[in-house]
């Protein structure tokens, strides 16, 4: 059995319901914080849960019930997650600082970097069929070259007349 990377498919269901544990854990999060926090509250903190809700399980239900979409890339899919990630820790933090009465600058360049990688996500997979073109290695009918001569020569040949 042969496998090419066009067969590698990101399973989106599986994200849909990592996302949503994600959300779970986010809104559980903010009702103990919120239980402990002397009635002080952050609209960063209580709506932390949206971020991965909307920005992680909603896309991937979108394209699991749209068949005819393509499915995103593996650079595409680090970079979306990975902003989704930093948006919702900056969130997290944000609600934190505004809890105890501080700030960071630090929380707001993860917010842009957040921004930044989710946009990029999204721009790479809006780019991804103009980009994505069948590879040799991933045809079947591709013949790897020549592995036998330090030369690369294919195919061989008779350097001295001695084959």
């Amino acid at each position: 059995m042969t496998l090419y990377t066009s067969d590698i498919r990101p399973n989106m269901k599986k994200g849909a319901l990592i996302f949503a544990g994600i959300s779970v854990f986010s809104l559980i999060f903010y009702l103990i914080y919120d239980r402990f926090s002397h009635n002080v509250r952050s609209p960063y903190m209580t709506w932390l849960f949206l971020w991965t809700l909307i920005l992680g399980v909603l896309p991937c239900l979108i394209l699991l019930v749209l068949n005819k979409l393509p499915r995103p890339g593996r650079i595409t899919i680090n970079l979306y997650c990975s902003g989704v990630a930093a948006l919702t820790v900056s969130s997290l933090l944000r609600g934190i600082f505004e809890i105890a009465g501080t700030a960071s600058p630090l929380q707001k360049g993860l917010f842009i970097a957040g921004l930044s990688m989710t946009a990029l996500g999204v721009l790479s997979y809006m780019l991804q069929p103009f980009v994505t073109a069948s590879p040799s290695h991933c045809r079947k009918d591709h013949q790897a070259p020549y592995q036998g001569d330090i030369s690369g020569s294919y195919p061989p040949q008779d350097r001295q007349g001695l084959l």
